[in-house]
């Protein structure tokens, strides 16, 4: 299936020009956080796939930690050999509100082309495509990864969705 650039989803500025295709595989909130105890890629290979994750961070406190930042995921995702990044807007964030993709050209400080890998808004609507053969749907997901979080579970659910593969060009 193709997906449209302004419709479904957005690269952002900072990803560079060059294409990226892998298997898609589910990585949390995509954090990696010792201070936290807390770990999306604890015991998870995301080496050489495109990694969708939830926007934010689990509900540590008011203010967001660190590890929420759009950079500091991709810094993570990058850090585990991911092929591509896709973030999603997290169903907590956009409850009651309409799911807004980020501007391609929203600046994330870096100059435009900087990443180490692609790196893209995706709508919820996408993300839930995505998943469709894994037969998983985002609140639920993310009341894993919260549970995760709020249990000092070292991990998120990670896991592969081996019969879809994305590509990006």
């Amino acid at each position: 299936k193709a997906f449209a650039v302004e419709k479904d989803w957005n690269p952002f500025a900072i990803s560079p020009k060059v294409e990226a295709s892998g298997a898609l595989a589910f990585a949390g909130y995509g954090i990696s956080a010792p201070d936290k105890s807390y770990d999306d890629y604890a015991g998870f290979d995301a080496k050489g796939k495109v990694v969708l994750v939830l926007r934010k961070e689990p509900p540590w406190g008011k203010s967001p930690s660190k590890h929420a930042p759009f950079l500091a995921k991709l810094g993570e995702a990058s850090k585990h050999g991911a092929a591509a990044l896709l973030l999603v807007n997290d169903p907590r964030t956009t409850k009651g509100a309409p799911d807004v993709l980020w501007s391609w050209s929203s600046s994330l400080g870096p100059a435009p082309g900087s990443g180490d890998i692609p790196f893209a808004f995706v709508s919820q609507e996408t993300a839930l495509a995505l998943l469709a053969p894994c037969g998983k749907d985002l609140v639920a997901l993310q009341e894993a990864c919260d549970a995760a979080a709020k249990g000092g579970k070292s991990a998120a659910p990670a896991f592969d969705i081996a019969s879809t593969t994305v590509r990006i060009k």
